[in-house]
């Protein structure tokens, strides 16, 4: 179904047609000295894995809870608008 791969920078990523999402691992985030994992959205620029990345944006994973959140929503409207 999904290819974990791993980028340059030691970090986990799958690639979600022209999406890669990333988990991030880092002690000293924008969210807290707590927060140790983000997920990281980003679109390439062209072709997945033969061009560069847009910057994307980082979502604070405090637990699961925090990623069952982020897929309900993205779900949510999702179904809302397209039926």
């Amino acid at each position: 179904m999904f290819v974990i791969e791993t980028d340059g920078s030691g970090q986990s990523y799958v690639n979600v047609g022209n999406l890669r999402l990333t988990l991030v691992e880092k002690s000293d985030g924008w969210a807290g000295a707590e927060v140790h994992h983000y997920l990281r959205i980003q679109a390439y620029k062209g072709a997945p894995g033969e061009s560069g990345l847009q910057i994307g944006a980082e979502y604070a994973i405090r637990s699961p809870h925090d990623l069952e959140r982020l897929a309900a929503a993205m779900l949510f409207l999702s179904l809302e608008r397209l039926t």
